[in-house]
């Protein structure tokens, strides 16, 4: 990522990285009776599609959507909030099969919760990347190559 100079475009890699990884977990859970991974396989190929994702934020992406955009501060308070985010998601996945579902098989919930997290974190995804490209094109008209609207100015008249 280094190497890639336009803060939008590492922006659209790192998205597109998340996705692909999104749809591969999404398949793997939802397809885990057709494909018949062993276990650890499985496993590790969720952990790694949820971790590609977490450390895309945590490291790269944060930082280079504050340059992309200009916003005055640092990546503090978006790592504080995305960790503070992933931890209550995980209280509330225990608490919710442990209380409203004690006796259903821990494989079956954990396979379908992260089909429907991989699906929809995919869904979101892919409109965040739509979202940054409109902003990006809204907020910096004068890029070169791409026609833009002159504002009107009145005429100037000089006295001789």
């Amino acid at each position: 990522m280094v190497y890639i100079r336009s803060n939008l475009r590492a922006l659209s890699v790192l998205l597109c990285l998340i996705i692909c990884s999104m749809i591969v977990m999404t398949i793997i859970s939802f397809g885990y009776e057709r494909i018949q991974l062993s276990t650890v396989t499985w496993l590790f190929s969720q952990s790694l599609c949820l971790y590609l994702a977490y450390l895309t934020f945590q490291t790269i992406f944060f930082d280079r959507f504050i340059a992309c955009f200009r916003i005055r501060g640092n990546v503090g308070f978006f790592i504080a909030l995305n960790d503070f985010l992933g931890y209550s998601g995980t209280i509330i996945v225990l608490a919710a099969k442990e209380l409203f579902s004690p006796d259903i098989n821990w494989t079956f919930f954990y396979n379908r919760m992260a089909g429907y997290v991989g699906l929809i974190c995919c869904v979101a995804f892919i409109f965040s990347l739509i979202y940054l490209h409109q902003r990006h094109k809204k907020e910096n008209p004068s890029i070169p190559g791409r026609q833009t609207e002159l504002p009107e100015t009145e005429p100037v008249y000089t006295v001789a």
